[in-house]
């Protein structure tokens, strides 16, 4: 799913693709990186940050991974912007394929590999997108230094920013992402005004914590589930004026698997299905502050099963 999970089948088990000939070539096209200015420096720490996932001493592949980058460089310079869903699935299949299913444990497909890495690189450049375009990828992002932090991140490359400044960088970052996040969303709320009236005074509405709202279409029968365990639901994502945004359709059996926990779903994920019984069928209205600072989202959700962490959602590398 676009949205609700950062790489959802990406960091399971990680591996790398490429050829020799292409490293070449990307290293001719590399431009020098030049941070001359806070927007520049924060753009490119953004952009080796996404590539720390990939990176990472806990990926039981890194020496593989190591010696093959430039598929993940080429998806990642292609991938930063609104990808269509079927694009999407495209890519989670070819993912999926390359890890040999969907099954902790599957043999690595090497058939798959250019396919797969390449992919891998398109939707983390997209899912960066999608949270900057929340807040305005030209106001706050350099595109340019922000591939450059990638290739330096899935090169192993030193950063170019020391530690202190790094972390100089994150708060100046994350106050303004703020500021403009709350101007989007103060702007939203207003217009969608009449549309939450209408919702709340929708019979039997559960008025929830930070605002959101829970209509139960069909009541369930099973448990609730609880913070840190694992989901399994189908869904229609709409936009408040009833566009369709995307579905659930396409993935594997048409379910989407996660665990509910802060930071692996959208707040309003976590707080609604909190409120949800197995077997149940809901819509769920959650207001931007609480999706993607963007506008306010309607959930249709039918909610299959919970379980222990592990046991649904394939583990992730943070």
């Amino acid at each position: 799913m676009k949205y609700l999970l950062m790489m959802a089948l990406l960091a399971t088990t990680l591996v790398a693709c490429g050829d020799k000939d292409e490293e070449k070539e990307t290293k001719k096209e590399e431009k020098p990186v030049e941070l001359k200015t806070e927007k520049d420096k924060w753009s490119y720490f953004m952009g080796y940050q996404a590539s720390s996932p990939l990176m990472s001493a806990q990926n039981p592949n890194k020496a593989q991974f190591a010696k093959y980058k430039n598929e993940f460089i080429a998806g990642f310079k292609n991938g930063f912007r609104e990808i269509s869903n079927e694009e999407r699935s495209t890519c989670y299949q070819q993912v999926q394929n390359m890890l040999g299913g969907s099954q902790q444990g599957a043999t690595f497909n090497e058939a798959n590999a250019k396919e797969g890495c390449n992919c891998i690189g398109l939707l983390t450049a997209s899912d960066a997108y999608s949270q900057f375009e929340s807040m305005g990828p030209t106001k706050i992002i350099n595109v340019a230094q922000l591939e450059a932090g990638f290739i330096d991140g899935i090169s192993e490359k030193p950063k170019r920013i020391s530690d202190s400044e790094t972390q100089a960088l994150q708060m100046s970052f994350q106050k303004e992402a703020q500021r403009l996040q709350a101007e989007k969303a103060a702007a939203t709320e207003a217009e969608f005004k009449p549309r939450w009236e209408e919702i709340k005074a929708i019979e039997g509405i559960q008025e929830l914590e930070k605002g959101i709202y829970l209509e139960t279409i069909k009541k369930g029968s099973g448990a609730k589930p609880a913070i840190g365990d694992d989901i399994e639901a189908s869904y229609v994502l709409r936009q408040f004026d009833g566009t369709v945004k995307e579905t659930s359709e396409k993935l594997p059996d048409g379910k989407f698997q996660a665990n509910l926990a802060p930071g692996s779903l959208i707040e309003g994920w976590v707080i609604g299905f909190q409120s949800m019984q197995v077997g149940g069928k809901y819509r769920l209205y959650v207001p931007s502050a609480s999706a993607y600072g963007v506008e306010p989202l309607d959930f249709e959700i039918e909610f299959f099963q919970k379980g222990p962490a592990g046991t649904l959602a394939q583990p992730r590398m943070r």
